[in-house]
Parts: structure tokens; C-alpha cells; sequence
């Protein structure tokens, strides 16, 4: 079970899915003229990014529920396509080039000898959804990441969905056990992640009987990607360079290419 932002893929300078999330608040904005005068969709308006600093991830999430809530299956599916063969604002290359070439080695190391891989993440299955089977060979029923409150409508031409604005719950931290188990109903055998949230499943995992393994995603290469802890503290002590079965795993010294070519 693997971890997506920062793990395989980059989080920086923010979740990959937050700005996809602002860019549709613009797109939609013509229709809402309310937002003009409400937040966080005012602040997201004038500031673009830069109103996280003011929103924080709550009002970010508020945001994406909203205008997730507007679009059908086939305008999300259709919008997500297009954004993610948009140039992503650091790493120079589209947001859908920015895996990390030593992950998705693994994932497909992993799938050749016989396991199953699973995503578990904190981003929301509308959107892993509509790369992950491209990007790593997983397909939409092996995703397990947040869901929006979402209604079935019954009438007399069938049944439809409709999302709701606003989060049934988040897959962090002790989310993610939760829905290991009340989903998937087996323990991992191989966990890898790259955050404090991740805990939980990496311990989950590892209590379990027989071999096990947990690898943690260091970010310490500011030349090539990133330098940064900040959410990750814990786990980085937790783990060890040469960890028995609870790896760290630095970018800097261990990844000879950062990205997917």
C-alpha cells in the first residue's frame, strides 16, 4: 500500500490536488458571483495559492468540495485531463510527469512478483482516479482516499449520483487504518509513505505476523526536488537509514533520477 503525495508523486509547493481544486474555483467563479464576496473563494480569487496562508488546508478542502460538488462525472474526468498535461509550477514538466522514477520502479517491481498494490491517500478518489491506472498500473478499485458526502438519487429513468459539498470523512493518520480494514479487509504486508499520517498504516502493517516491511520517502534534496520535515518529524524518527524492517529512504542519496522520465 503506497502513500501518493509525496510519495509517488510530488506535494510541492502544495498538493498537486489543492491547485487543481483553486484553478476550478476560477474556471467556475463567472457562475457564482457570490464568491466575489465569500470566503475562502474570495481569497482564492484574489491571491490564488497564496491564500492558503490565510484559508489553511480546512478552508482549502471547503473549496474543493464545493466545486467538485458542481461538476458530473464526465466534466471532472474531462477537467483533471486537461490540468494534468498543464506545465506544473515548479518542477518543469506537466503535472502528470511529476512521479518519482525509483516509485513507480518499485510499484512495478512489486505487481511483477505477485502482489497487489494499492494507493491509500489523503487525496480524494474523484481525482486519483482519473490518473492512477495511467501513471502506475492501479486501477480505480485498488484506490482508497477521501470520499465527498455523496446522495443516490432514484427516479424513474434509473439511478445517478450526486456529490455533496463537503468530505464523508478524511483518509489521514488513523483514517487510513480504519479504511484498510473496513475496505480491503487484510492487513498490508508492505507499507510506504512519506508523512507523520502514514504512521498508522506503517504500524498496522508491521505488527502483523511474518515478514513486513515499511519504507518512508525522505524529502532532503532541495536541488532536484525539495528539502522539507514539516509534517513528517515522527515518522523520519521512526524510521532509520538502515532500518531492519522500517526504511528511510533519502531522496538525496538514494534516488540516482528523481522524476519519470
Amino acid at each position: 500500500m503506497f502513500d501518493n503525495d509525496g510519495t509517488l508523486w510530488t506535494e510541492k509547493p502544495t498538493y498537486t490536488e489543492v491547485i487543481f481544486a483553486f484553478e476550478q474555483v476560477k474556471a467556475l467563479a463567472p457562475d457564482h458571483p457570490e464568491w466575489k464576496e465569500q470566503e475562502p473563494f474570495s481569497l482564492i480569487l484574489e491571491n490564488g495559492l497564496g491564500a492558503l496562508k490565510e484559508i489553511g488546508l480546512n478552508g482549502a478542502i471547503d473549496a474543493l468540495t464545493a466545486v467538485y460538488a458542481e461538476l458530473d462525472d464526465a466534466q471532472f474526468a474531462a477537467r483533471a485531463a486537461d490540468f494534468l498535461d498543464d506545465p506544473h509550477l515548479s518542477a518543469g514538466r506537466t503535472y502528470a510527469a511529476t512521479t518519482y522514477a525509483p516509485m513507480v520502479e518499485m510499484v512495478d517491481y512489486l505487481r511483477d512478483n505477485g502482489f497487489e498494490i494499492f494507493i491509500v491517500s489523503g487525496g480524494t478518489n474523484d481525482f486519483l482516479r482519473t490518473f492512477a491506472e495511467t501513471a502506475y498500473g492501479v486501477p480505480p478499485h485498488q484506490i482508497v482516499g477521501s470520499v465527498l458526502e455523496t446522495e443516490v438519487m432514484l427516479d424513474e429513468t434509473g439511478v445517478s449520483l450526486k456529490r455533496l459539498p463537503q468530505l464523508a470523512y478524511f483518509n489521514d493518520g488513523p483514517t487510513k487504518v480504519l479504511n484498510i480494514v473496513q475496505r480491503l479487509g487484510t492487513r498490508p504486508t508492505i507499507v510506504v509513505g512519506n508523512s507523520d499520517g502514514d504512521l498508522p498504516m506503517i504500524r498496522y502493517a508491521l505488527q502483523g505476523e511474518g515478514p513486513r516491511l515499511a519504507v518512508l520517502v525522505n524529502h532532503d534534496d532541495d536541488a532536484r526536488e525539495a528539502a522539507y520535515d514539516r509534517g513528517a518529524v515522527d515518522a523520519i524518527a521512526a524510521a532509520a537509514p538502515d532500518g531492519d524492517n522500517f526504511i528511510l529512504v533519502s531522496m538525496k542519496n538514494d534516488f540516482a533520477e528523481i522524476w519519470k522520465p
